[in-house]
């Protein structure tokens, strides 16, 4: 199963490498803000994660706070 999904993870890479050498892909300043709070979430959630089994309720406040806040900005735009 984790090959299939390595599989169908180059592929669309390839694609999409391939596709943007053809005609480059633009990219705007709300994609780059998306990126960086889904890295900064992500990166969150993984050290959370890494110190016990189970979110206390400080850490689950923290991250509905964030996205209570990206949500805010993504309407606001």
């Amino acid at each position: 199963m984790i090959n299939f999904i390595t599989y169908i993870f180059i592929i669309l890479m390839v694609i999409c490498g391939v596709s943007g050498t053809v005609h480059p892909i633009s990219v705007n300043v709300a994609s780059v803000v998306d990126l960086v709070v889904l890295i900064f979430t992500s990166l969150l959630a993984l050290m959370y994660s890494r110190t016990s089994n189970r979110l206390n309720r400080i850490e689950g406040c923290s991250l509905v706070l964030i996205y209570l806040i990206y949500i805010g900005y993504a309407i606001c735009r």
